[in-house]
């Protein structure tokens, strides 16, 4: 027994020196400037924008990145698109003494994105994608690609602003985000608790909202990737409801949920609907709700009618585009109502 403990303390002595050398090896090889150096160099030419980094250095717990900004293209002249206050990568070591990089964890803190639609379905992330799918054609030499995964990645203190064509704008704010078993081939599990404002020029809400659920990127690929809410929650002042639902491209989202809203009465409307009278009583509703950037509104269904408020095609049934466009986006809300099962009668009404 005793020589078997030797054996053990002696070989946890040898391994934690082992450990000492490479630590020094990688500080000795990889310096402040040179990680800098490397990650500026190494974004610049993957999005072909300008980058800007304020510090960099390897600890015990990986390479951290400070300060760093990205820039609406193609330079900071046009403003920033992303800027982040802290970067912690966590890659595996010993992949890394052989010229592999493996990410066990990634940790971001200050995250701010800036996305903006300028003209119908270009954004200025456009040419990003652009980038990509011209990526896309060029294939690897054998034995060179990487497969990337990561055991825990988290983001912290973020926000992420969205404005479309017509002056639409959502603002996540207070973003804490956390996923683990990360892979591009499989579903991995998602929190997020986060602040939805959303800004209209008439009026303007705050929403908290929490949900989790499973994500997909294959081969992470934001357009090819997909969420899938199993629980969530959104507020409304003391207005909440319970969301499920699903989500797929991620960079231009297509989202579809099934909401439950609580009872709540006119005076919960009142801070946004101020001549709503107080007593009126609303019950507890079953909702659907349907975003994407052509289309934005609200629907309810209900014992075979329906309600929507907001920007969505137009609520008539048609045979052809000949009379109606199903690029005729109004604003406005409807309202409809079905009849029967295998014979039914539809009526529907628009403003």
């Amino acid at each position: 027994m005793r020589k078997f403990l030797k054996v053990v303390f002696f070989s946890f002595i040898v391994v934690l020196i082992a450990l000492g050398g490479t630590f020094i090896y990688l500080r000795r090889h990889f310096t402040p400037e040179k990680i800098r150096e490397l990650a500026i160099n190494y974004a610049e030419k993957s999005i072909n924008r300008k980058v800007k980094l304020e510090n960099a250095s390897l600890t015990l717990k990986g390479f951290s990145l400070y300060g760093l900004k990205i820039s609406e293209y193609p330079d900071f002249e046009k403003g920033e698109f992303l800027t982040a206050g802290k970067f912690v990568l966590s890659p595996a070591f010993l992949p890394l003494l052989k010229g592999k990089v493996q990410i066990n964890s990634l940790y971001v803190e200050g995250l701010r994105i800036r996305i903006v639609e300028k003209e119908k379905n270009i954004y200025n992330f456009s040419d990003l994608l652009a980038k990509q799918e011209k990526g896309k054609g060029e294939t690897s030499a054998p034995g060179k690609s990487l497969e990337l995964c990561a055991s825990a990645f988290s983001v912290t203190d973020s926000q992420i602003y969205f404005r479309n064509i017509r002056g639409l704008e959502f603002i996540f704010s207070n973003i804490e985000f956390s996923a683990g078993d990360i892979s591009g081939r499989k579903k991995f599990p998602f929190e997020l608790k986060s602040v939805m404002q959303v800004k209209m020029p008439a009026f303007s809400v705050d929403m908290p909202l929490e949900a989790e659920g499973n994500l997909s990127l294959p081969s992470f690929d934001p357009e090819k990737g997909a969420a899938e809410i199993k629980k969530g929650e959104i507020s409304l002042g003391n207005i909440k409801a319970v969301l499920s639902g699903n989500l797929s491209n991620l960079f231009e989202p297509d989202c579809e949920l099934n909401a439950k809203v609580g009872a709540f009465s006119g005076a919960d409307l009142k801070k946004f609907v101020p001549k709503i009278p107080s007593k009126i009583a609303f019950p507890e509703i079953g909702a659907e709700t349907r975003f994407k950037f052509a289309r934005e509104y609200f629907k309810v269904k209900k014992a075979g009618g329906w309600m929507w408020v907001g920007r969505n095609g137009l609520p008539f049934w048609k045979q052809n585009e000949l009379i109606i466009d199903d690029d005729v986006t109004p604003v406005g809300m409807a309202v409809g109502f079905k009849s029967g099962s295998d014979t039914s009668v539809a009526v529907n009404a628009g403003y």
